[in-house]
């Protein structure tokens, strides 16, 4: 069978190697590889964590939106996501916790024996004499060349959200190929605590709130565990930095 290396521990990589793995039985194949040191520590943990049947302009992209809505439900009704992922499904929007879907992931494809390998750098790709991939060079955060491990494999997935295409021109610096990748950073978001000892009132369960506030409005919706999400768009470009590690929080200011 094909040995297969996935690049990124987000929610891209986890949900591939978890079809592979289990659906397609085949966790003794797969090694999945992130600079981070958790799963989902780039933007797979900090979504608005309400994936829901929004518009879209393009009718391909509308058809694989609800698509992978409908795979996400499943998944949640067969493997008990309210308790694993924090799932819920209201009239309206669904919401999930983004990085305990990741864990939960992560938990399942390392039970069907696949190896995942945090803190460790992809150095280069090597590729068979009909330009096959054939192993990828990895070397642990901060170690050096005496440091470095060889991984066989004939599949290689770069699954590095917005570093995606850095990933790729670090792998195949001559190839000529423009990987089409829109790294925007989005919004801002956080979670609040809701009221000490409170309860979640139904009619306020998944419904939003806008705040017009200047320059930027703030959004607020109650989630089915009684966390408030806010949400505004930043004022500036934010850096996404060079690798998904990279971009942290690094100062909360004044509401």
């Amino acid at each position: 069978m094909p040995s297969i290396v996935i690049l990124g521990c987000g929610i891209y990589g986890l949900s591939t190697a978890y079809a592979l793995a289990r659906i397609q039985n085949r966790g003794q194949d797969i090694t999945v590889i992130d600079i981070a040191e958790h799963a989902c520590e780039g933007a797979s943990g900090r979504p608005t964590t309400f994936p829901r049947d929004a518009h879209v302009n393009e009718p391909d992209l509308e058809a694989l939106l609800k698509y992978s809505l409908a795979m996400h439900a499943e998944l949640s009704r067969r493997l008990n996501g309210r308790k694993s992922a924090r799932w819920s499904k209201p009239t309206e929007y669904s919401s999930v916790d983004p990085h305990a879907l990741g864990c939960f992931l992560l938990d399942e494809i390392r039970a069907c024996g696949a190896k995942i390998m945090f803190s460790t750098h992809v150095v280069e790709a090597s590729r068979d004499s009909g330009h096959a991939v054939s192993a990828v060079l990895v070397r642990p955060v901060g170690g050096d060349e005496s440091s470095e491990v060889e991984i066989p494999c004939d599949r290689l997935l770069i699954a590095a959200g917005p570093w995606t295409a850095k990933v790729f021109k670090t792998l195949y610096p001559s190839a000529t190929i423009d990987v089409p990748i829109y790294a925007d950073t989005g919004s801002y978001s956080i979670l609040l605590q809701s009221v000490p000892g409170g309860t979640s009132q139904p009619e306020w369960l998944n419904k939003s709130v806008v705040l017009h506030t200047v320059p930027h409005s703030i959004q607020l919706m109650m989630r089915q565990d009684g966390l408030v999400h806010a949400a505004t768009v930043p004022p500036v470009t934010l850096d996404l930095g060079t690798f998904a590690g990279d971009s942290r929080v690094t100062h909360v200011g004044n509401a």
